[in-house]
């Protein structure tokens, strides 16, 4: 008979990356509620970020089949971790090409709105980079660090854009 109970982990892997993928997806469209127009440039970086996000499932597969096992699931959560910091850093990398070109933003943004969003995004690279080392400690730690930090992304932050608020948004 299928134990199901013995695919939580699988499950708690897949929940956290949904979790992760639609905050990223809501951060997303809130920068580009912030962009009056795209060029080459943005695009581009926009197809990193995308590049970063679209390989998730590969990690969470990975993070879901050997936390369960044990076997070298140090390794899967360092990959899953890795991906994150990428995801993170393409996001950095988004608000840096802003802040040099402000002209693609809302006049309530601006270059000093997409600096304050950058260094709020910093948190997401710098936290998911350690849990890497984490990973050859805890996998399950990683994994309960994972959702901690889906969770304070999801509720941390509003939107960088509005000009009804100053509020700026971590975009991870």
């Amino acid at each position: 008979a299928l134990d199901l109970s013995n695919q939580l982990p699988s499950y708690a892997a897949y929940v956290v990356s949904f979790a992760i993928i639609g905050i990223i997806w809501v951060n997303h469209h809130d920068i580009f509620k912030s962009i009056t127009t795209v060029d080459r440039p943005l695009l581009f970086l926009n197809l990193v970020l995308l590049l970063t996000v679209a390989f998730l499932p590969f990690p969470t597969a990975l993070l879901g089949e050997y936390i369960r096992k044990g076997d070298n699931a140090h390794i899967a959560a360092a990959v899953y971790g890795f991906n994150m910091t990428l995801i993170g850093l393409a996001f950095i990398a988004l608000w840096t090409y802003l802040v040099r070109v402000p002209s693609l933003l809302t006049a309530g943004l601006g270059a000093e709105g997409a600096r304050r969003a950058r260094r709020a995004a910093i948190v997401g690279p710098v936290v998911y980079a350690l849990t890497i080392p984490l990973a050859f400690v805890s996998p399950v730690a990683c994994l309960i660090a994972y959702a901690a930090l889906a969770l304070y992304f999801a509720i941390s932050f509003t939107v960088a854009g509005d000009a009804e608020d100053d509020e700026v948004t971590d975009t991870r």
